[in-house]
């Protein structure tokens, strides 16, 4: 994990974004394994014809379009009609900022699962 300031002040903490950065050969295997994952979905029509990320010739502008197409057909059908949109963008901010990226203790952060010095028990930060 590698801490990447969000804005212009990276002095606050609470501006960093923790970034993994993997191996070559991790982000190898990741593609390898995407590659395998989606070609099996897609074989076995196993995506919902309203699953539009992280799948080829399926954009945010399709669903957009395909909301909108909804809404028409039940405004000419005389039906109801409400949507809920979340906006996740913000969702890693929450995050703990010290967790993985060693800004604590000078760079030493201990790993979860490292062993503390009371007896041999886990160590939990």
């Amino acid at each position: 994990m590698v801490p990447i300031p969000k804005c212009s002040s990276p002095s606050i903490p609470s501006h960093y974004r923790p970034i993994s950065i993997l191996p070559t050969a991790s982000t190898i295997f990741e593609k390898i394994v995407y590659a395998r994952v989606s070609n099996f979905l897609n074989k076995n029509k196993l995506f919902t014809n309203f699953q539009y990320g992280f799948r080829n010739n399926a954009s945010t502008e399709l669903a957009a379009s395909a909301i909108y197409e909804s809404f028409l057909e039940n405004v000419d059908k005389g039906k109801s009609t409400c949507a809920v949109f979340l906006d996740l963008s913000k969702a890693f901010d929450t995050a703990d900022r010290d967790a993985g990226t060693g800004l604590h203790n000078g760079g030493t952060a201990p790993l979860p699962f490292e062993r503390s010095g009371n007896g041999g028990g886990r160590a939990f930060s």
